[in-house]
């Protein structure tokens, strides 16, 4: 772990989302009678594997650079130093965009998800969803906040998000063939595709913010959320990535940014031998 915290962290993360997962495959009838629950998004196992990357994250860290490393990383929690416009400009732009998704499979007389909540309820229900889905604050500590930036030791943005994409998808993968949760019903080739996108985009957000993790979560927020305006389908998938796609090359060019490769201050200066061989 001292040696490759990078490679560490994969491990242990694909470890306990995937031995999770292997019980869940193996033992289903025995984990519902253990926990009196069937498998969902509220079930306290799914929660644990659906949390691991952020967990694995603070464990690396904690074993590499002790508990002033970490308490360094989780400080990147409260980084809110960013122009407050550019959480209002992601959540919005990104939640708008589905709901004229919507208006627009509705207008073609496309079937369209019944929406659980009411137009006057929508921001309470907004502000429930992170705790409803584990995915933005489980993951997004370990995949942006820690994983990324050691990534881009090694590639230029581009390809370090295609990298993390792609690990990433291949992470879900437990998940669609549970069919009580979102992913049984999509395209894995679409959702891989569309990740990367989705990356790409992140890494430039995160790099033009200089690393920060609020932002990353948000961004995480609102596309989940988004699922529930218009089915995940080929025209959703399509549609996003080229919103992506368009805002990362938008990005670049407005604002270029340096690629950040520290998770955390000073992790260069007291473990260079390390990243350079993770």
């Amino acid at each position: 772990m001292d040696r490759h915290p990078l490679a560490s962290f994969f491990l242990i993360t694909f470890l306990a989302t995937w031995g999770i997962a292997g019980l869940f495959f193996l033992f289903p009838d025995q984990i519902v009678a253990l926990t009196r629950k069937q498998v969902d998004a509220y079930h306290p196992l799914f929660r644990i594997a659906a949390s691991a990357p952020t967990f694995s994250a603070f464990l690396v860290i904690l074993r590499v650079r002790g508990k002033p490393g970490l308490l360094a990383f989780l400080a990147s929690y409260l980084d809110f130093a960013i122009r407050r416009r550019w959480y209002a400009y992601v959540f919005g732009g990104m939640v708008g965009f589905g709901l004229v998704l919507r208006f627009v499979e509705t207008s073609w007389g496309l079937a369209v998800p019944i929406l659980p909540f009411s137009w006057t309820s929508f921001i309470p229900f907004a502000l429930y969803w992170p705790l409803f889905d584990p995915g933005p604050l489980g993951e997004e500590a370990g995949w942006r906040g820690f994983a990324l930036p050691l990534l881009q030791r090694r590639f230029p943005p581009f390809w370090a998000s295609a990298v993390l994409g792609t690990i990433w998808s291949i992470w879900h993968l437990p998940a669609f063939y549970v069919s009580t949760l979102n992913q049984s019903t999509l395209s894995f080739l679409l959702f891989l595709t569309s990740n990367i996108m989705l990356v790409m985009f992140m890494t430039s957000a995160y790099n033009a913010t200089r690393g920060n993790l609020p932002l990353m979560i948000v961004i995480h927020w609102a596309y989940n959320l988004t699922g529930v305006f218009v089915s995940m389908d080929v025209f959703y998938f399509a549609a996003y990535g080229a919103l992506f796609l368009a805002a990362t090359l938008l990005m670049s060019r407005l604002r270029p940014a340096t690629p950040m490769r520290e998770p955390i201050p000073g992790w260069s200066r007291n473990n260079a031998s390390v990243v350079a061989q993770s």
